[in-house]
Parts: C-alpha cells; sequence; structure tokens
C-alpha cells in the first residue's frame, strides 16, 4: 500500500529544490535524496516504509534548515536545499501523523492475531509436536504469526510442526528472527507468508544423526536419512517453485546447496524465493536473539567471522556493520548524507578492534557469542563423549565374548556328562561309585558359578 495524500506545500517545496538544482548545478545531498525529492515533486505514492524515513530524516534534518539556499558568501547552504527537497516542514508534518496512524493500525491488526513463538531447539521435550500443537489450538482459528529462532533439532518433530502450521486453516505468517537452521527453516516455510528479519540467516543443510549398532542397523539409518533428505529437497523446491516459478536445475543447485552447508541472509533467501519479504530493523525492530549453543555441531557459521582482524574482509566487515546497525539507530548516518557533501560522507576504514568492541557490544546487551577456544572446548568434549561411549561398548562386547566362551566349554562339559550317565561308566578321572556322585555334585557347583558370572556380566551391560 502507499500513500500520496500529502499536501501540494510539500510538492512545491520539492520543486523548489529541484529547480535549484537545475539551474545552479548543485552537488548537495545524494542520489537517494534527489530520488526522493522527485518522488514528491510528482505527487509518487510512497510505501509505509519511505513514509517512516521521511519523517525520520526531516525529524532531524530541520535543525540545518536556515530558510536560504545560499549564505553571505555565496555558499550553497546544503542543509537547506535537501530540506526543501524532501518537502520541507509541510512534509514533516504529514509523515510524522501518517507515520503513527499506520503504526496504530498495525498494532491493531496484530492484536487481532494469535502469537506463537518457537525459539530453541525443537525436540520431545521443548518446542515439542504436541506443545505447538496445543498453542495453536489456543488460536481457535485466528490469523497466527510465528516467530521462530532456532538452531533445528529432532526432523520427526519438525515435520510434524510443519504439518500443523500448513493446514491450519487460517492464514499463518512465519517471521525468522537471529538464526533459522536445518529442521526449523521447514517449519518456517510452511506458513501462508514467511517472512526473515534483516539481519537474519537460515542455513539448510543434509540432514545427519549419531547413531551406533551393527551394520544392519547403520544401514538402515542411512536409508531413513536418505528419505529425509529427499523430503527436505521437496520442500525447499515448492518454496522456491511458490515464488520463483520453475527452475532449470532447481533440485541440483539445492541438494548442492545442502551438501555444502549453506548459509543465507535474509536478502540471498529472498533473492532466491525461500521468502516473500524482509522485516526492515527501525524503530520498532524485533531484537535479534542470541545464536545458539548448537552452532558448534555446523562447520560453516558465519558468526565465525566475528573473529577475523582482517582489514579486508568485506564480509567480516559487512556482518560487524549489522551488528552495529542492529544495536544503535542508524537514522543519523542518513541525515548525514543528505545534507552534507559527498566527499563528506567518506568514512575510516574499520580497525583492528572493532570487531572486538562489537563482541563486546553483543556481551553487553545480552547476547552470546562463542570464541574460538570455547568453541574447540565443546568440539573436544563431544569427541571425549564419543571415545567414552566407544569405550563402553568395547566392554560391552568383551563381557559378551567371555560369557560366549563358558557358555561353549559348558557345553561340551554337558555333552561328556551325558554320555557317561547313560553308559554307567566312571568318570574320565576313574573313581568309585561313590565318587562319582561326589564329583557329579560338584559339577552342579560349577553350574552355579556359571550363573552367578552370567549373571554379573548381565548386570554390568
Amino acid at each position: 500500500m502507499t500513500y500520496a495524500d500529502y499536501p501540494d506545500t510539500a510538492k512545491n517545496n520539492a520543486r523548489k529544490a529541484l529547480n535549484h538544482k537545475k539551474d545552479n548545478g548543485s552537488s548537495c545531498g545524494t542520489r537517494v535524496g534527489w530520488l526522493r525529492a522527485n518522488q514528491i515533486a510528482n505527487g509518487e505514492g510512497l510505501s509505509a516504509d519511505t513514509v517512516q524515513r521521511t519523517y525520520s530524516f526531516l525529524s532531524r534534518a530541520e535543525t540545518y534548515d536556515q530558510g536560504k539556499y545560499f549564505d553571505e558568501d555565496g555558499n550553497e547552504i546544503c542543509g537547506s536545499i535537501m530540506y526543501d527537497a524532501w518537502g520541507g516542514s509541510a512534509m514533516r508534518d504529514w509523515a510524522e501523523a501518517k507515520f503513527k496512524k499506520i503504526e496504530r493500525e498495525k498494532e491493531s491488526k496484530a492484536m487481532a492475531k494469535y502469537n506463537i513463538d518457537i525459539l530453541g531447539e525443537i525436540s520431545e521435550s521443548v518446542n515439542s509436536y504436541n506443545s505447538v500443537r496445543s498453542k495453536i489450538n489456543d488460536a481457535k482459528g485466528k490469523e497466527i504469526n510465528l516467530v521462530i529462532s532456532s538452531g533445528g533439532g529432532s526432523v520427526t518433530e519438525g515435520m510434524g510442526i510443519a504439518d500443523l502450521i500448513a493446514n491450519y486453516p487460517n492464514e499463518t505468517t512465519a517471521t525468522g528472527i537471529g538464526l533459522v537452521a536445518s529442521i526449523a527453516t521447514v517449519v518456517l516455510l510452511s506458513a501462508d507468508n514467511v517472512k526473515m528479519t534483516e539481519n537474519a540467516f537460515m542455513m539448510i543443510h543434509r540432514p545427519w544423526s549419531y547413531t551406533m549398532g551393527n551394520a544392519d542397523e547403520l544401514e538402515a539409518t542411512a536409508e531413513l536419512l536418505d528419505k529425509m533428505e529427499g523430503k527436505l529437497l521437496d520442500i525447499y523446491s515448492a518454496a522456491v517453485y511458490k515464488r520463483k516459478g520453475r527452475q532449470k536445475d532447481l533440485e541440483n543447485k539445492i541438494t548442492q546447496m545442502m551438501a555444502a552447508e549453506t548459509w543465507l541472509t535474509a536478502q540471498e533467501a529472498l533473492e532466491f524465493g525461500f521468502i516473500d519479504e524482509i522485516v526492515k530493523v527501525g524503530e520498532k525492530n524485533i531484537d535479534l536473539l542470541p545464536l545458539q549453543n548448537s552452532l558448534s555441531k555446523f562447520l560453516n557459521v558465519p558468526a565465525a567471522l566475528l573473529t577475523n582482524n582482517k582489514k579486508d574482509d568485506d564480509m567480516g566487515n559487512s556482518i560487524l556493520e549489522k551488528i552495529k546497525s542492529l544495536l544503535n539507530n542508524m537514522d543519523e548516518k542518513e541525515v548525514v548524507e543528505n545534507v552534507m557533501h559527498e566527499e563528506d560522507m567518506k568514512k575510516d576504514e574499520p580497525k583492528n578492534d572493532e570487531i572486538g568492541d562489537a563482541i563486546q557490544m553483543l556481551k553487553d546487551n545480552g547476547y552470546f557469542v562463542m570464541s574460538p577456544d570455547e568453541m574447540e572446548a565443546i568440539h573436544s568434549k563431544q569427541k571425549e563423549e564419543m571415545e567414552s561411549m566407544y569405550k563402553k561398548t568395547d566392554e560391552q562386547k568383551n563381557s559378551i565374548n567371555e560369557i560366549e566362551t563358558v557358555l561353549e566349554t559348558l557345553g561340551k562339559e554337558l555333552v561328556a556328562l551325558r554320555a557317561q550317565v547313560k553308559k554307567g561308566v566312571g568318570l574320565p578321572s576313574g573313581g568309585t561309585t561313590a565318587e562319582k556322585i561326589i564329583e557329579t555334585k560338584a559339577k552342579s557347583g560349577h553350574f552355579d558359578s556359571f550363573a552367578s558370572l552370567v549373571k554379573s556380566k548381565i548386570s554390568q551391560r
């Protein structure tokens, strides 16, 4: 929806600034600023986001307005020129009233919807199928807004939750914030409308599992994982087809992305066709939740770039800027860009300690950021647990082998004993009938010992 009911005075102010630029070749402002001037001068409709930006700019740029375009020395006053270019005071008053009205309408509409949060691991105990089903039942047919931030978890629980959302009779909207990874992406994509905040990440990969057992059991697990992978591929392909239509080699592309454990920014997810919209971070932004502790199990986590201090690391600097823009209101930058000369907008290159400062800012604001040493410690702990598991398995195998050896020996003795009793002959060592009875009883004592041994071994398993 767009809004074009701003006053004629605002249009005239924009035209005045444009005529000045045309007559004097003004170097004030930026391309975006003059684009906005043309929109206002022509009476074009402005989106809600543009209305908010216009109000934000003019409410700050007002201090730069001197009511004239030249000073006593004949130099341009860029603050005055760009203030008019954006519509001046008339546009500021209109944008303020319009922005507040839009916000009230949003809040009113949101109150008529039912909100469900899925934050953290998806499992049988946390964010389970049953718990989400209970929340959906409580919605009683209202439209549902879901907020999802999860590193994934149980495939079966996640698939069940996705089915619940996909089959809900009313409209559903899911917004991914912070991190949406693994099976959590399937839950996100199951909604009618799919969004991500501009600072969020989406990650897709092949399903995997910890398992142990014999060859048949391992083969069955591998077969199940293949089926799960095929199902995930179908879901991802359907999501892209819904938004972009059929594409050549789409399934092959997604298969490669899953195999490579691909991380997507919100913009990349939008361009690829996974989501419908990016939620801009504004004055009433959705806070970015801390990245999940489970990130240590993934291979290509973008957060690891926060520890990269190379100045020429464009991707690392990009993430640094996202963090800074999240924790600080960046509208002031927009003011500077539109009221100062282009050459005055040059910024110093990030210093080597800037990334460290950003990490500290995250921690100060309640976020959790793992250092490389902490991640290595988690990997080491997991390795020790696996080694302990394998050691315990080996001990169990040795116990079973020992029992099998005793059983084999006992079986041979039983065969010999039955043959002797049947023929009525002496024991292999000879002796009288009384001695035979005594030695037979002694053999019974061996049976009792064996029973105790078996019971002991079984209790150790």
